[in-house]
C-alpha cells in the first residue's frame, strides 16, 4: 500500500541512519530563485511537527512586531507632516551647528583659529540658551525673545 501524498507546503520527511526524523519545509525564495529551506530534527515525526509549528509561531510573531513598528513609524511621521516640520528638523540646534561648522568652517577651509574662535563663540553666547532645543522649535520669538 502507497502512502499518502502531503498536501503543497507540508515539507518533507526522512529518516537518518541514526533513525531520527528530519522535517524540511520551504519558507520563501531566494533572489536566483532556489528555495529557503528549514530543517526540523526529532526522534519521532511528532516531535518534528511540533518544533516545526513553534518555529512558524515565532517567525509570525516577529512578522507581526515587525508590522506593528512599520505602522509606529508611519503614523510617528504623519504626526510630523501634521504639525509641519521634518524629522531632520527635530535635531538638536548643537548637533546642527557643530555639524555645520565642522563641514564647512574648519581648516583646511579657515585657518585654525578662525574655527577656534567660532567654536569660542557658539559656547559663550549660544550653547546654553539653543544648544538643547530641537531645530524646528528655533523661531524667530525664540531669537528674539534670547
Amino acid at each position: 500500500m502507497a502512502m499518502k501524498k502531503r498536501g503543497n507546503g507540508e515539507g518533507t520527511f526522512y529518516q537518518l541512519a541514526d533513525r531520527t526524523w528530519v522535517h524540511q519545509i520551504t519558507y520563501g525564495r531566494k533572489p536566483d530563485g532556489s528555495p529557503y529551506r528549514k530543517a526540523f530534527k526529532g526522534r519521532t515525526k511528532a516531535i518534528c511537527r511540533e518544533r516545526r509549528d513553534a518555529w512558524l509561531a515565532e517567525q509570525e510573531a516577529l512578522k507581526d512586531q515587525e508590522k506593528a513598528a512599520q505602522e509606529e513609524a508611519m503614523r510617528e511621521q504623519e504626526q510630523r507632516i501634521a504639525l509641519g516640520h521634518s524629522l531632520e528638523s527635530e535635531t538638536l540646534f548643537e548637533e546642527a551647528f557643530l555639524g555645520w561648522l565642522k563641514l564647512y568652517k574648519s581648516p583646511p577651509t579657515r585657518k585654525p583659529s578662525t574655527y577656534a574662535s567660532y567654536v569660542d563663540t557658539y559656547n559663550t553666547h549660544f550653547a546654553e540658551y539653543f544648544a538643547k532645543l530641537p531645530l524646528c522649535k528655533i523661531t524667530q520669538d525664540v531669537v528674539q525673545e534670547y
